[in-house]
């Protein structure tokens, strides 16, 4: 039999019937056909004819007219397309039930030079919801080679002809395995099934069996949103911020607080994306929960460092949250009430197996019980709405419309009449358009918006309040073309348009007050970007590519020029749309990994970033405060960073146990720091409060765990150190920052008793964060005066606590009404770890400090400690029908 050359139709044949695959068109059936100088359409009618399958085509794609002649007896269909692909230049592929019949996209030889290469693509999915599924390995085993379904469960894999065995496989679901033939394109929906309850894995990272070493880059790991579930929390809620902690190389600021900081980054240089969307505060109650709902999470994927070039904006990390696209199946509704908030969610088809809903909302109610503890609280609660569409528009196209919001709301008084407070909130919306060009082309174009408000209310009757606000729109288009196992191709545009209000007085009584104007701002980013993942042979893997940034700022605004001294010397206006600054950036990304065999591999990358956004703001606090937000300008450089990292990870597949080593070096410019007693509020030269310098971090991490069995779970531990020198502050000395915190060490366990019931454990320790202390005090006029020498000197003492949990399942796995109890207790020991450390001179009778200290008493400094938490039980109960 004649061949065509490397590039030329595929033809896939599945030779048997393979359970979670949509159904296909037997190619295999026999059928006879001799004719000569017959007519195209009617050689086709025939084949649909003796075969029994529906045929697509278009005549105004297609000349119907054309000639061909073709003598087969007993022989597969397959076999027949081969022959009028060659012929006629066609290209025949399989689509759900029935076979598309196009122009052939490549040039046609009638001598081989190689062998034939055949496209598989489609969708890996939940056989229960459809739900699409991030990360699934396809993988064939003979050529070691394979690939992983993007962020819409979408695959494409191109290799030679063949008979082949395909692996498919999902942590928690069953691998599914089938034999092929390769002779045709074929576009295949694969469905998985989910493991019996037992034998799920829960560990909170996810780790495939087959190509995930080659995969997986430095620094990334990704969360199973219901393994976060299962770790204890406190007041039993469930936290997909807060679990980053338990993860070395990401530490909190501490209790109550959802601040965190990555391998020695500053807490503003965390990028946070929901469906596309930037959160910009992701805090509930000044940060002792944050605003994601786990019931509204599909896939959490944390970038610590190797940041795909797609993904900028700052400079330490990328936290890519998914929400659900809503059960095409089935109805389902989901709800649990605690001790501090209440949860429900509803998802299900709009149309059967086309287009989907999912509505999930949170409120808190622990107000009431807060009364007692404070008489003057008139309000006190949040609250947080997730919703998304998912409509199928054909076999290539998909549309997803997904929103949020999020309120905080605080105010107290000595009466309803009277009353001031705070109040903050997160607003972003997505419309995602999936598009297939080919089946190796894929597209996904993104229209975003977000916005985060924070109000501090002077008077809530009279309207009077300060608010700072961050906003911005944005449109791009990411684009994926899978050349090739070895080669898949990356490239987008992004077009986004940023609004800044630094933070402003409003009096709705009387508007014309005579308060400054802090100038809001306006800046355009235009973004282009292009990186490749490239296997060369079966050990070797590169990934290299650019990002290019165009920050304009826009006016109307107002700007000052500012001389050495940090005084104003000048003042420039500028009109609506008028650019009056730039700045353009080039980022690198690469990355490499080398394969010693299936059980191991050694990686390293490089990775440049820019971060355009700042957050301007002098508080140490851990909680959600006055927060400013400024854009890179004429007084403000981008900040930058070069981040250098280096791992060796090995699978122990005797134990189920993955090893993972990882050390970085980063180099931070253009970092911000405050002159001392910075004036932060109302100020229209806030920008000359700021001074820049460098930072500098290093270190390494160390995570080993072990994710199947009854007995699972992982321990780690990191070493970070992070210092930073400021120009024209401390003498221009190098100095810890103040998340210098050089070792981190989590360990989680979860262990399965019973078939319904789960005991889970978390332990903490970190070191304590970094502060200044008076290293002497003399004495004016009677009063102590603290000396302080230098910059973040002493440490709070060190951080740790344990967390545990039991969850048992009320109802058998097979019923419809599923329903749960879930007891924690977060800090069992009751370990009193410090918020912050106040020096007073005030002693009571007991010998306790009193805070604040009383100046007036005799001078002696006296230390003392704030915490927020000792043992916190709590009590969950959750349900499903």
């Amino acid at each position: 039999m004649r061949r065509m050359r490397t590039g030329i139709l595929s033809i896939l044949l599945l030779t048997s019937i393979i359970p979670g695959v949509m159904s296909q068109p037997d190619l295999t059936q026999k059928i006879t056909l001799n004719i000569f100088n017959g007519r195209l359409e009617d050689v086709l009618q025939e084949i649909s004819r003796q075969g029994d399958i529906e045929l697509s085509y278009s005549s105004k794609k297609i000349d119907l007219e054309t000639r061909v002649s073709i003598q087969v007896t007993q022989a597969s269909i397959a076999r027949a397309f081969e022959d009028l692909s060659r012929q006629a230049k066609l290209e025949f592929i399989i689509v759900e039930d029935h076979v598309v019949v196009k122009p052939s996209r490549r040039s046609m030889q009638t001598e081989p030079s190689g062998p034939f290469h055949f496209t598989l693509s489609g969708y890996v999915r939940d056989t229960r919801s459809n739900e699409a599924l991030i990360g699934a390995t396809v993988y064939v085993p003979e050529l070691e080679k394979g690939t992983i379904s993007n962020e819409f469960g979408f695959y494409s894999l191109t290799i030679p002809s063949g008979t082949y065995k395909f692996s498919i496989s999902y942590i928690g679901y069953k691998t599914l395995l089938w034999d092929t033939d390769l002779i045709i394109n074929q576009v295949i929906d694969i469905q998985l099934e989910e493991e019996p309850a037992m034998l799920k894995e829960v560990v909170i990272i996810k780790m495939d069996d087959e190509i995930d070493l080659s995969a997986i880059r430095t620094g990334n790991i990704n969360l199973e949103p219901r393994s976060v579930e299962r770790m204890p929390a406190l007041m039993g809620e469930q936290d997909v911020i807060k679990s980053l902690d338990a993860l070395p190389g990401i530490t909190l600021q501490g209790d109550g607080s959802t601040l965190f900081f990555v391998r020695g980054g500053n807490k503003d240089q965390n990028r946070i994306l929901i469906d596309d969307a930037p959160i910009y505060n992701p805090a509930h109650v000044l940060g002792i929960f944050s605003t994601f709902i786990p019931d509204a999470v599909k896939d959490i994927n944390i970038y610590k460092g190797d940041i795909p070039a797609r993904h900028g904006g700052r400079l330490s990390s990328l936290i890519d949250v998914r929400t659900k696209d809503g059960d095409m199946n089935r109805v389902i509704v989901n709800g649990s009430l605690g001790i501090a908030t209440a949860k429900a969610s509803v998802e299900g088809p709009l149309s059967k197996g086309n287009s989907s809903f999912f509505v999930s909302g949170r409120t808190s109610y622990f107000a009431w019980y807060m009364r007692e503890l404070n008489p003057g609280i008139q309000r006190f609660n949040f609250t947080d709405l997730n919703a998304k569409l998912n409509i199928r528009l054909g076999t290539r196209d998909r549309l997803h419309v997904s929103g949020y919001t999020g309120k905080d709301y605080y105010s107290q008084g000595p009466n309803a009449e009277n009353t001031s407070g705070i109040s903050w909130g997160n607003l972003a919306g997505t419309i995602r358009w999936n598009h297939l060009y080919s089946d190796r082309l894929f597209s996904n174009t993104t229209l975003y918006g977000s916005e985060y408000d924070y109000y501090l209310l002077t008077n809530v009757e009279q309207n009077t309040y300060w608010n700072s606000r961050i906003s911005n729109f944005s449109l791009k288009s990411d684009y994926t073309w899978y050349a090739n196992p070895d080669i898949t191709f990356n490239f987008g545009a992004k077009l986004s348009r940023h609004l800044f209000n630094p933070g402003n007085y409003e009096d709705g009584q009387n508007p014309n007050t005579n308060v400054p104007v802090v100038s809001p701002k306006t800046a355009r980013e235009v973004v282009l970007y292009a990186s490749n993942n490239h296997s060369i042979g079966n050990r070797l893997s590169l990934r290299y590519g650019l990002r290019a940034s165009l920050w304009q700022n826009l006016g109307e605004s107002t700007e000052y020029v500012y001389g050495e001294d940090h005084s104003p010397v000048d003042t420039l206006h500028y009109a609506a749309g008028q650019v009056y600054n730039s700045y353009f950036r080039l980022e690198p990304r690469l990355g490499l990994t080398y394969q010693f065999g299936r059980n191991s591999s050694l990686k390293a990358s490089y990775t440049r970033t820019t971060q355009y956004e700042q957050l301007v703001t002098n508080s140490i606090s851990p909680f959600t405060t006055l927060e400013v937000y400024l854009p890179s300008g004429p007084n403000i450089l981008p900040q930058l960073a070069d981040q250098f990292s280096v791992g060796y990870f090995q699978k122990i597949p005797g134990g189920n146990l993955d090893l993972s080593i990882e050390g970085f070096y980063k180099k931070m410019y253009n970092q911000i720091d405050y002159e001392e007693h910075a004036n932060m509020l109302l100020n229209p030269h806030i920008e000359a409060e700021l001074r820049f310098g460098e930072g500098e971090a290093y270190g390494f991490e160390i995570l080993l765990k072990k994710y199947y069995g009854r007995l699972n779970g992982w321990i780690g531990y990191a070493y970070t150190r992070s210092f930073r020198q400021i120009n024209g502050l401390y003498d221009g000395e190098v100095h810890p920052a103040a998340w210098d915190r050089p070792h981190d060490i989590s360990f989680y366990v979860s262990y399965n008793i019973r078939e319904r019931w789960i005991v889970s454990m978390n332990w903490l320790y970190m070191t304590g964060s970094a502060f200044s202390s008076p290293t002497s005090f003399y004495y004016y006029n009677g009063y102590a005066v603290p000396i302080y020498e230098k910059k973040n000197n002493d440490r709070l003492p060190d951080y740790h606590r344990l967390d545990v949990s039991t969850e048992i399942q009320l109802s058998k796995p097979s019923r419809r009404y599923q329903h749960k109890l879930v007891a924690s207790i977060f800090n069992l020991y009751g370990r009193k770890n410090p918020l912050s450390v106040n020096f007073n001179k005030t002693l009571t009778s007991k010998d306790e400090p009193i805070v604040p200290g009383d100046l007036s008493t005799p001078p002696v400094l006296v230390p003392s400690m704030i915490y927020l938490f000792s043992v916190v039980p709590s009590l969950t109960y959750s349900f499903t029908f």
